[in-house]
């Protein structure tokens, strides 16, 4: 089940799907992780969901994703600026404020490393 809803991109989807649909369906910013380690950003207009999908259940730190024991992916937000800057994207780098100052609101960042919680899926 996709959701029906038309969000733009700087809004947050609250249509609730079970469990098991909620990724696997919606799409959201993806950062990937292929298996060499090597990491891209996709689905980059796409704001209202957030994940890293890796390759071969890639499960090493890289410098841009760290994966925790608890099964959640923390991503460099200097990782995700970095890129708005390089390809001089202001109002992307706007709607990325709006997406991190929405996840420390629910306290899914981590102000010690600078890293933004993600979930994971496997490619």
């Amino acid at each position: 089940m996709k959701c029906k809803k038309t969000c733009s991109a700087s809004s947050r989807c609250r249509t609730r799907l079970k469990s098991d649909e909620r990724t696997k369906d919606i799409g959201g910013m993806i950062v990937f992780v292929d298996s060499n380690g090597k990491t891209s950003l996709r689905e980059l207009a796409d704001f209202s969901h957030f994940k890293v999908l890796r390759e071969a259940r890639w499960s090493e730190n890289t410098e841009e994703v760290y994966f925790d024991v608890e099964g959640h992916a923390w991503v460099s937000i200097e990782f995700l600026r970095a890129y708005g800057r390089q390809q001089n994207l202001r109002q992307w780098l706007e709607q990325l404020d709006a997406m991190i100052a929405y996840a420390a609101s629910k306290q899914w960042l981590d102000p010690n490393s600078g890293r933004i919680r993600a979930h994971i899926e496997d490619a």
